[in-house]
């Protein structure tokens, strides 16, 4: 294996493990309901819910897809 290859699998799994927890939270912010809480008040809101009902796994909800999903721009680079 190349080590460009090698470099852009480690890359690519890195930015998932520290975004997945962004994404997480953002998706939880988008399905508020309730319009008069401002976008701060909603991030701590939603974080605190996440971190009560799931625990620190539950900011990482999805990695195992967003993993995979994230090798297909290495395999386009590869056979490009």
């Amino acid at each position: 294996m190349k080590a460009v290859t090698k470099a852009s699998i480690e890359a690519s799994i890195l930015t998932t493990f520290l975004t997945q927890p962004i994404w997480v939270i953002k998706t939880r912010m988008l399905l508020n309901v309730n319009k008069k809480i401002g976008e701060f008040e909603n991030l701590k809101n939603q974080s605190m819910e996440i971190y009560r009902q799931h625990g620190f796994t539950g900011f990482l909800k999805g990695l195992q897809l967003s993993i995979i999903l994230s090798f297909s721009g290495v395999v386009q680079m590869y056979v490009y």
